[in-house]
């Protein structure tokens, strides 16, 4: 089998996923990122199992959480599946990730591995209480906002690499961003990683109309 890749980046509801994964057989490919939602990326793996696919990596924006863990149907066909964290994967237990599932386990009762929606509803709880620091003891909205837009190492936390708010960097490329991923094994996620990378020379910029 040759090595190929292909970014199956389509409209949600415009692939038939069992065709689709033919044509990936028929085209040989063993490389594919999902940048879909958790429904249709764990079909097209069950369908690429059930056409005899072997892709030696398979990436997907979706499904990092317990809900894969407590799904028995989707468990086989993610094996060996590399998940998108929305930020630092619970598997680095860093003193950021420990205070994040301290505090979910003690005021939420969850005590499994968050999904986006934990990670995002945190993030956004964490950036509203940082900004309400910011804006004093009468905080205003105008406040708010002005003060958050000095804040140019924002890292939800701990948990995020850090982000730049000033209207300096406003509707600019970073020039480096950062993911986090992790595989899934078994039924729990291993391999935590941190994958940064530079972006490429005028990628960033808007095309002639």
């Amino acid at each position: 089998m040759t090595n190929a890749f292909l970014d199956t980046s389509l409209p949600f509801g415009s692939v038939n996923v069992t065709t689709l994964a033919l044509q990936l057989k028929a085209a040989n490919v063993n490389v594919l990122w999902l940048p879909l939602d958790e429904v249709t990326n764990f079909a097209l793996m069950t369908a690429l199992q059930q056409a005899g696919v072997s892709m030696k990596i398979i990436f997907s924006a979706t499904g990092y959480g317990q809900t894969l863990i407590d799904d028995t149907s989707a468990v086989p066909d993610a094996q060996g599946v590399w998940f998108l964290a929305t930020a630092s994967p619970v598997q680095l237990n860093t003193p950021a990730t420990k205070a994040f599932q301290s505090a979910l386990a003690k005021y939420a009762h969850f005590k499994g591995i968050p999904d986006f929606a934990w990670y995002e509803g945190w993030g956004a709880a964490d950036l509203m209480i940082k900004g309400l620091e910011l804006a004093g003891k009468n905080p205003t909205r105008p406040a708010f906002i002005s003060r958050l837009r000095k804040v140019t190492n924002y890292n939800m936390d701990g948990l995020e690499t850090p982000v730049n708010f000033s209207l300096s960097a406003f509707g600019k490329a970073p020039s480096k961003l950062c993911e986090y991923l992790a595989q899934f094994e078994g039924r729990t996620f291993v391999h935590p990683t941190k994958v940064c990378g530079s972006i490429l020379p005028n990628s960033d910029q808007l095309t002639g109309a």
